[in-house]
């Protein structure tokens, strides 16, 4: 089954948790387990899922929208991706401070 869901998820790169249960007939919890997924969260209408140190990497909502988290290894968050398409970028200095920021629009902010 994780094969056939690979699978499908390679041809449909774009395709939504919530889409693959209704399509292969699975729980939520299944699925992310099925495919290695282990720290997570579930909410009524939402999936929070969290890399090994519990940051968030990404969020989904049932109605399709998504958004995805990046962190240095300080765990700054250094970039943040939505399933609009828009981005931003971060830049910290050494000591973690907020320095920079551009997004998909081409701002560019030096704080």
């Amino acid at each position: 089954m994780k094969e056939q869901i690979l699978n499908y998820k390679e041809l449909k790169p774009d395709i939504i948790y919530f889409d693959l249960v209704k399509i292969f007939g699975l729980s939520i919890e299944y699925l992310l387990t099925l495919l290695d997924i282990n720290n997570y969260k579930i909410k009524d209408k939402y999936i929070l899922i969290y890399n090994a140190n519990d940051k968030l990497t990404y969020t989904e909502y049932s109605s399709g929208k998504w958004r995805k988290y990046e962190y240095d290894k300080y765990g700054n968050c250094i970039y943040e991706e939505f399933s609009s398409g828009f981005w931003i970028k971060y830049e910290y200095n050494v000591n973690g401070v907020l320095i920079y920021s551009e997004n998909f629009f081409g701002d560019k902010y030096e704080y």
